[in-house]
């Protein structure tokens, strides 16, 4: 597939992998070793990034902190048994996304772009994926 967007891609120094225990994962305990990031600037989104995972630095005045103005999409992906990497109806996760967005007034991201962002990062995390059936 012919990458549209130019995500520039920085891996971490050392993973965090060995740290979970894949046997018992706990919603929201374990996050993988990195995170896609995209600014929206001058009417557009820039900077098209995968980067370690890290902290958000935030100026005061976010909206988030005042009004709780945010938005969640979580979705899981899964491995068949031959290793394939599956995500059931990640387009349907960008069109929440957006209608949430629309809802709270928030700028949309374009689907193929919440799209190719996920599968960039899916190859870079790719071990991340639990291998071992029912995970």
């Amino acid at each position: 597939m012919q990458s549209k967007y130019n995500i520039q891609i920085t891996r971490c120094d050392r993973s965090g992998k060995d740290q979970v225990d894949f046997d018992h994962l706990v919603f929201g305990k374990y996050f993988s070793d990195h995170m896609f990031v995209a600014d929206f600037v001058d009417g557009e989104w820039k900077d098209l990034r995968i980067e370690p995972l890290a902290n958000f630095s935030m100026h005061p005045a976010t909206m988030a902190i005042h009004y709780g103005q945010s938005i969640f999409e979580g979705m899981k992906a899964s491995r068949t048994s031959d290793g394939q990497v599956l995500l059931f109806r990640p387009e349907l996760h960008a069109r929440r996304m957006n209608t949430s967005a629309r809802r709270l007034c928030m700028q949309e991201i374009p689907e193929e772009l919440f799209l190719e962002g996920l599968q960039a990062l899916l190859r870079v995390d790719a071990d991340w994926i639990p291998e071992k059936e029912g995970s």
